[in-house]
């Protein structure tokens, strides 16, 4: 070492090792982010499988609460009419607390 020569500066490593620490903050936010993206979607497609599941079932359980409306309103109108099995049936219908009520017959044609 000479004397005339000027020190060397010494090698600046810190914003080389922020640089790399950002590095692998942002791609572990992206790769956190594909990983979400991934799951929502798997988790929407088997929401839409469920739901389409469901969907006979349902129009099925529709379908017999439309007869077992009809049968219930035919039912009132029979109690309305006096007949004593049907009047039985109401009056235990109404202890257990469902209320049927007697459907209104359709306005007459006018021909």
């Amino acid at each position: 070492m000479s004397l005339d020569a000027p020190p060397e500066a010494p090698v600046d490593v810190a914003p080389t090792r922020a640089s790399l620490a950002l590095t692998f903050v942002v791609l572990s936010w992206f790769i956190w982010v594909a990983f979400q993206t991934t799951q929502l979607t798997r988790d929407r497609y088997r929401l839409n499988q469920l739901k389409a599941g469901q969907d006979a079932p349902l129009q099925e359980a529709g379908k017999i609460r439309a007869q077992l409306e009809g049968i219930a309103g035919d039912t009132a109108k029979l109690a309305a009419q006096g007949h004593a099995g049907a009047q039985a049936v109401m009056a235990e219908l109404q202890k257990r607390g469902i209320r049927i009520d007697v459907p209104k017959a359709p306005p007459p044609a006018n021909k």
